[in-house]
């Protein structure tokens, strides 16, 4: 949120599926998101991306 509130434009993408209160939560902020697998080139296209610590280095996306 807060990079949102820094007038920075987010989007969060994410492999899994999202708690309803998280997905209840990037709505009533206006944050566009996606669950279940991630648009390789939204990603990649990115100017800057926050990775998870959970997500390894090995992962083809966070490679690419």
């Amino acid at each position: 949120m807060l990079a949102k509130i820094k007038g920075l434009d987010v989007f969060l993408t994410d492999a899994g599926q999202l708690a309803p209160l998280y997905e209840r939560e990037l709505e009533e902020h206006d944050i566009p998101f996606e669950q279940g697998g991630h648009t390789e080139n939204l990603v990649l296209n990115a100017s800057l991306i926050v990775k998870s610590p959970g997500i390894p280095e090995k992962n083809e996306l966070v490679k690419r």
